[in-house]
């Protein structure tokens, strides 16, 4: 019995190291199958590169993008010239006055006599109304204070 042990012994050794030998095996042709998978990809990339090459004529796109660039200019250019000229346009310091001149003749013309009258308002009614005003927009802000707070 004590033989039938160190037997089955030896062989259950045996065993073990056939299986290590078959597992590292295993692993050597996964790694040779992932080695040969990789070269086919980098041969096709490869292609794929010299028939872009083939496709793209590098100094002819380099003068498209010149082109390209100085006509990208150009439009930036013609834009901020519009914009400077439009702004000159109409930020003119006068233009408020001269609309203002504009409307108070029109108005005169239209009105006459009546509106000489409307404009002798009282300057102390007009003050009255601007603190009414005034005092309306600070009942409005504490309002909206209380409502923001929760108090309300």
């Amino acid at each position: 019995m004590a033989k039938e042990l160190v037997r089955s012994r030896k062989a259950v050794t045996r065993l073990l190291e056939n299986r290590a030998t078959l597992d590292a095996l295993d692993m050597q042709i996964a790694d040779s199958l992932r080695n040969y998978r990789l070269s086919k990809t980098i041969k096709a990339s490869g292609e794929m590169m010299k028939t872009m090459n083939k496709l793209v004529k590098l100094p002819q796109l380099q003068n498209t993008v010149k082109e390209m660039s100085r006509e990208m200019e150009y439009a930036g250019f013609v834009s901020e010239c519009m914009n400077d000229a439009i702004d000159a346009a109409v930020d003119r310091e006068d233009y408020d006055e001269l609309a203002d001149e504009a409307v108070d003749q029109v108005l005169l013309e239209i009105c006459g006599d009546t509106l000489s009258e409307a404009a002798t308002v009282p300057l102390a009614k007009v003050k009255t109304l601007e603190r009414k005003e005034k005092d309306m927009e600070a009942d409005d802000d504490e309002l909206m204070r209380q409502i923001i707070a929760g108090e309300i």
